[in-house]
């Protein structure tokens, strides 16, 4: 369960480590916008729920990307 409070804002001291995070349901596997000011006019206590399939599976989640060597 996401509540709008828990997303990065840019007023936010760990801003700089939190800015690529989005929001991505769980169960579809629909991306939303992942900060604060995406949602401005929604209370902080406001429950998050897919835009595509209405689950409020949603969680927040950041890209990972690896690297791996083939031939040296």
């Amino acid at each position: 369960m996401v509540q709008r409070k828990d997303l990065a804002s840019v007023e936010d001291r760990d801003w700089p480590q939190r800015q690529k995070e989005y929001m991505k349901c769980q169960d579809c596997g629909a991306s939303m916008g992942g900060t604060r000011g995406d949602y401005y006019s929604v209370p902080m206590e406001h429950i998050f729920k897919c835009a595509s399939c209405g689950s409020q599976n949603v969680k927040i989640v950041v890209d990972v990307t690896t690297q791996k060597i083939i031939k040296s």
